[in-house]
């Protein structure tokens, strides 16, 4: 599955449970380019979606991954609270992924 349609199934995922999406592709960072897939600044919540961890994809090799760790850290440093999801999450535990998110949300 790629990455579009990771993120159309987590799109009906969150309408399926009256998630309201805030924002995407959200820049998180002023000075570097990176952007968080969703994001609900008010709550300071991310949610990055992990594609391609079957396919040896960006995610999962060196470089890629060593980014991801600036990135994640940078987030924290921010005090954002940061959700990571793969495709095996996405389509076979919607209701944790529902209940995660909305216990961000709600609290």
């Amino acid at each position: 599955m790629n990455k579009q349609e990771l993120k159309k199934n987590f799109e009906l995922l969150c309408r399926g449970n009256h998630i309201v999406l805030d924002e995407t592709e959200y820049k998180f960072y002023a000075t570097r380019r990176w952007k968080a897939d969703y994001a609900w600044p008010k709550k300071k919540l991310i949610v990055e979606l992990e594609g391609g961890v079957f396919t040896n994809g960006r995610h999962v090799r060196p470089l890629g991954f060593i980014g991801d760790c600036d990135k994640y850290n940078q987030m924290s440093l921010d005090g954002w609270t940061l959700l990571r999801y793969t495709v095996e999450h996405v389509n076979k535990r919607p209701k944790e992924i529902a209940g995660q998110i909305k216990e961000v949300l709600n609290g």
